[in-house]
């Protein structure tokens, strides 16, 4: 385990045992007798981390040759939002990827 994972692993543990401690954090620090510093720049850290790590992932997606005859389109002022069989919403703002996004639809109809 790299020096990094156990510090990563030490400060998420000292920032689980704040929360549960209802103390401020200088006052936490003071009686764990860590750096109350130290203590803010990993609480920092850590936070900037769950947040990147709950950001919205890419995902590949296959097309397989399912029916897509059931699929919905509902085009409001804003753009274009398209309801597939699957319960997927897909929401296409800017016109220009409006038509692309009809051509698409196409091609995935023609597909079967």
């Amino acid at each position: 385990m790299s020096e990094r994972t156990k510090n990563q692993a030490y400060w998420t543990e000292q920032s689980s045992l704040w929360e549960s401690s209802e103390l401020s954090q200088r006052k936490f620090c003071e009686q764990q007798g860590l750096r109350y510093r130290q203590f803010i720049y990993w609480r920092n850290l850590l936070n900037e981390s769950k947040k990147s790590s709950s950001k919205p992932k890419l995902l590949k997606i296959s097309t397989t040759r399912t029916s897509l005859q059931s699929y919905a389109i509902a085009e409001p002022d804003s753009g274009l939002e398209v309801i597939l069989p699957t319960g997927i919403k897909l929401y296409i703002k800017a016109e220009a990827d409006i038509s692309k996004a009809c051509g698409l639809i196409h091609l995935l109809g023609v597909a079967r």
